[in-house]
């Protein structure tokens, strides 16, 4: 049925047949309203809800309620205002958004943010019986992460197989300890990570496959937690996908990417107005969080990661600035106080000019620690250059 439809309904509900039917059994069953959700986040790009609400009468207007998740006044007063005729407004808070399922909105979700503490992350197993089968649950497994272990998530859908593979590969180039990929047992996606894994050397393959976590379908109870915990999330912007985000607590130092084909002639758009209208006022919020928010796609994710490694290093040094601290150094990890060498970092790589790997924990220095060697061999270092290249 249509929304206009559906308004008349309940327009001879409330005026015809309710009256008839209290009088006759003596009851008081009193009018009923439409509650209308915003599936999507309030923007200009939300045509396909807009037009639908254009097209009701004044009359049907007053038979509904609107809902709608961090509304901001200039679009509720342009949109859904007094001379609009609505029989309510609602600005529903992200945090407390019934649309979306309860184990997002769970207040102990605050507990993975500290990432000084070590975690368990629990989640849903599955074995397939034959090739191209559905899986098969098979009980559920954890992996306990460690002390400022970095974390990814990626949920983008399974017919992203490459776009998907292209991310873990820039995340293991970063440096992330472990690697979530939803939907990762789909065929395409599993046979795309099993290459980047071969081409590593044997000797590194089961190291490199321990850190790509390939799940299967995963409830809310399993889904939040990971996320949460995660340092870095690659989503789409679907309303419901943005709208999970917005719940659930968020990390210092947060890196949430919404993933776009590549486009090399204009901006980057997902080609349905109200999924970019999403992907912008997500932005927009967990910017003001603190968070490093964009619109990202395979060849432009690699610059992003980097990208806000800088913006990070940048807002540290100017808290300690302000604090009158003079050493530039991540306090979260112990350190031991090292005369700084006269040769700078370069942030690119990670590598210093003599080819040595640099430890994250030094990444708030503005010259590089006292250097260490190697922690890979030789042909280790040259695959780990080529990939990041």
């Amino acid at each position: 049925l249509s929304l206009g439809a559906i308004c008349d309904a309940v327009k001879y509900y409330n005026t015809v047949f309710l009256p008839v039917y209290n009088a006759e059994r003596g009851t008081s069953y009193q009018p009923i309203t439409i509650d209308q959700y915003m599936t999507d986040l309030p923007s200009l790009g939300c045509i396909h809800f807009m037009n639908n609400l254009e097209e009701l009468t004044s009359e049907q207007k007053q038979l509904m309620e609107i809902h709608a998740v961090n509304m901001s006044e200039p679009f509720k007063e342009a949109h859904f205002g007094k001379e609009q005729g609505f029989k309510a407004v609602h600005n529903i808070d992200p945090r407390n958004n019934p649309m979306i399922r309860n184990a997002f909105k769970d207040p102990s979700l605050t507990k993975y943010l500290d990432k000084t503490q070590s975690f368990d992350l629990h989640f849903n197993v599955y074995k397939k019986e034959k090739q191209n089968a559905l899986p098969v649950l098979n009980g559920k497994e954890k992996i306990t992460i460690k002390p400022h272990a970095k974390i990814a998530s990626i949920m983008i859908g399974s017919l992203a197989a490459n776009a998907s593979a292209d991310y873990v590969q820039y995340l293991l180039n970063q440096g992330y300890d472990h690697i979530f990929l939803f939907g990762g047992l789909n065929d395409s996606i599993a046979a795309r990570i099993d290459q980047i894994i071969n081409s590593y050397p044997d000797s590194r393959h089961d190291e490199i496959r321990k850190k790509i976590i390939l799940l299967g379908n995963q409830s809310d109870v399993e889904m939040a937690p990971i996320m949460t915990r995660s340092n870095c999330v690659v989503i789409r912007g679907g309303g419901l996908s943005v709208m999970e985000q917005m719940a659930m607590p968020i990390m210092d130092e947060k890196i949430v990417l919404l993933h776009h084909e590549d486009n090399e002639e204009g901006p980057l758009t997902s080609g349905l107005s109200w999924e970019d209208g999403n992907a912008d006022k997500l932005i927009e919020y967990l910017s003001e969080k603190g968070a490093y928010a964009k619109k990202t796609s395979p060849g432009l994710c690699s610059g992003h990661l980097n990208e806000a490694e800088k913006d990070f290093e940048k807002k540290y040094i100017t808290q300690l600035k302000s604090k009158g601290t003079k050493e530039k150094v991540d306090l979260t990890i112990p350190q031991q106080k090292k005369p700084p060498l006269k040769k700078e970092w370069g942030r690119k790589t990670g590598y210093t000019e003599l080819g040595h790997v640099l430890s994250h924990q030094h990444r708030f220095f503005e010259t590089i620690p006292e250097v260490r060697e190697p922690f890979c061999s030789k042909e280790d270092l040259h695959h780990h250059e080529l990939s990041s290249q």
